[in-house]
Order: C-alpha cells, then structure tokens, then sequence
C-alpha cells in the first residue's frame, strides 16, 4: 500500500469568528458605537463592522468560550439590534442603496417643487401654497424621515445621541416651528422647504455611500464565489492502490484483477465544511482548489492569478502547495488539507477587503490587554 507523504501545516492558528447582523446603523458614529460595544465584550479579540451591510464580524482570542449571546447584549444596550447568522450566508451580505434611493426621490420632489414655488413663482405668502408646504413636507417627515427618527429614538432610550439625532432635532425644529405658525395664523416665512431639505440631503449622502459600498461589495462576492462549495474527498486513502502482486493482468480477457482497479466509492462530493487538516481531496482538471493544502500525488500546472496575478500556470507536483481558489488545468492530483475555513489565504484576502471597506473607527481597545 502506498504511503502519502505528510506535511505539518505551517498556518498559524487562527480564532474563531462569530458573524452578526447588526440593525439600526446609519453613520459612522452609529458603527463605532458597535464596535466598542462589541469590543468591550471579555473574549472578544477585535470586531469589524460594515456599516452599509449590516454586518459586524467577531473574532475571538484563542481558547476562550465564544459568548455570543454577551455580544448580542452588548449590542443592543447599546441601542442597535442584533442576531448570529452563518459565516457563508449572504444575508445582509449587500448594501442597499435602492432602500435609501427611494428617501432621496421622495425628497427631491418635495423639495424642488417647493423651491419653485417658493423662489421662482414667489408663492411663499400664498395661503393655498402654504397649506401644501405643509402637506407635502409631512410626507417627507413621516416617510423619509422615518429611517432618522428611528434611529434617534434608540439612541435616546439609553441616554446617547448620533448624527441621527441632529437630523431629527433640525428637521423637526423647522416643520414644527412652521407648523404652529401656520395654525396659528401667524405671519411671516414658513421653513417647509427647509425641513424637506434637510432630510434630503443627509439621504443623498446616504445613498452615494451606499452605492460606493455596494461595488465593494460587488469585489468582495467575487472572491466568495472563487472557492467552490464542495470537494471531492477521499474516503479510503488504503482502498485506493492495492498490494502489487494483486494488480495482475489476465491475459484471455485482457483485463486487470479487481484489486488493480481504483474503488469507486473512495472518493465522495462533500461539503468543503466538513474538511478537516489531514483530509486528502481529489482533483480533476478544472476543478477549482476548495482548501489549502499540498500536493501528494499527481503533477499538473495550476492557475494562480487569483492570487499572485500571474497569468502563466504555475507547474504543481508532490509537496507543491495549493491555496483555496486556484484551478487546477491539465492534471489528476491529490491533495492533502492543511488549512480550512478562515485560515486559509483566500478567507485573508476577503477579511482585508472587509476591513477595507469598514468604516474608520477609533483604535480598537483590546480586550486581551483588558483581562491581561
């Protein structure tokens, strides 16, 4: 039987990670008050929060329990929402502009038709025209301005404020103050126009953010898809070369004994969850490469420019390592596994363009120095 030849993974170990969806975000502000929230959980090593998708990525120190439901807690004490999602799911995983799109046409339609009553057809001191300032300017405190409102009324429960809060508080000032004139039968400017404005522009910020992250979030579903979902594994590495006195050829029928024949049943399509280090995987030409690992048998050239950038294949053979993405051309191998799930080089790259596209926060304080 023939051996394998074994290579200790030199991957440093890795901890574990935790993904949430996080509701109620709608700056920055509102993503650092996350992140400190969830970095002042005990256990917890760093935390990456995606403003626009919702999402906030929890790595642990090694060897401590993961308190999920404490992040949880954390989170929404400090006025946000929150629950535990799959690593692989998309959930959340994109951002939606087309949510805040809705906001800013909303907006911009008031508003412009209330600059050119106002501005060009100096209807400002009409009283038909001021009754539908106010009506118009309600839709957009009620509808558009809902997402702002919302927002601030969670800060305000536990005693915080956000950019949310000066949004409500400006606009709010304005329709209110021209509201109770209005009623009143007061004279003078009413701030309809401005109140509208006000929700407008903040939500045009919003959405030309949204778009921004939207096409990193584009990139980032372009690296998940480089690695395939299942892999071919060998379930009985023995079963597969048989002793060679047994591989005889019969001459009258010109075919190979059973035991030289490869078992069909040693390689099964699994999950590429369900690899573990040492595992052996088997490779066809095309397949893309599901884990990190070294080659323990076959030779082949694989395509690395996922990776590297270099276009010309790059020639694998036994020992040769493998990496998570790459595609195999021309050759059968077998790899054995060294690195799985978040230690693998692909599931780096994805983690920097993550942090890449997180919102700048305050330097994280580490809760390992905290319990040191």
């Amino acid at each position: 039987m023939e051996a394998y030849p074994t290579t200790k993974s030199v991957t440093p170990e890795i901890s574990g990670a935790t993904e949430l969806l996080v509701g109620g975000m709608n700056c920055n502000n509102c993503a650092r008050h996350v992140t400190e929230a969830i970095q002042g959980v005990a256990g917890v090593r760093s935390a990456t929060v995606l403003l626009e998708a919702g999402r906030a990525s929890v790595r642990w120190n090694s060897g401590v329990e993961q308190n999920v439901p404490a992040v949880i807690e954390a989170v929404q004490k400090a006025g946000y929402s929150a629950k535990e999602i799959q690593a692989d799911t998309s959930a959340g995983c994109e951002p939606k502009p087309a949510s805040w799109q809705i906001n800013l046409w909303l907006g911009i339609t008031v508003t412009a038709a209330l600059m050119v009553g106002e501005w060009g057809f100096q209807l400002a001191m009409a009283p038909w025209f001021r009754w539908l300032a106010f009506a118009l300017a309600g839709v957009v405190q009620v509808f558009a301005g809902a997402k702002f409102y919302r927002g601030a009324w969670n800060q305000l429960k536990i005693g915080n404020s956000n950019m949310d809060t000066l949004v409500a508080l400006g606009s709010t000032t304005a329709f209110g103050y021209s509201a109770w004139a209005l009623l009143d039968g007061m004279g003078g400017h009413l701030y309809f126009m401005e109140a509208a404005a006000i929700i407008t522009l903040i939500s045009f910020g919003h959405w030309l953010e949204a778009r921004v992250s939207a096409r990193a979030s584009g990139a980032l579903k372009n690296l998940l898809n480089l690695a395939p979902q299942t892999a071919r594994k060998i379930q009985n590495p023995e079963s597969r070369i048989q002793n060679p006195e047994n591989q005889s050829l019969n001459l009258k029928t010109l075919t190979f004994s059973e035991a030289a024949v490869r078992n069909p049943k040693s390689e099964m399509e699994v999950p590429v969850s369900e690899l573990k280090i040492g595992d052996l995987v088997a490779l066809r030409p095309g397949d893309r490469v599901p884990v990190d690992g070294v080659v323990a048998e076959g030779d082949s050239a694989v395509n690395e420019a996922m990776l590297t950038g270099e276009s010309v294949p790059v020639d694998k053979k036994t020992g040769g390592e493998l990496y998570a993405g790459t595609v195999n051309l021309n050759g059968r191998l077998v790899m054995r596994v060294t690195a799985t799930g978040e230690s693998t080089a692909l599931a780096h790259i994805i983690a920097a363009v993550q942090r890449a596209n997180a919102p700048r926060t305050a330097a994280p304080t580490s809760s390992a120095s905290a319990t040191a």
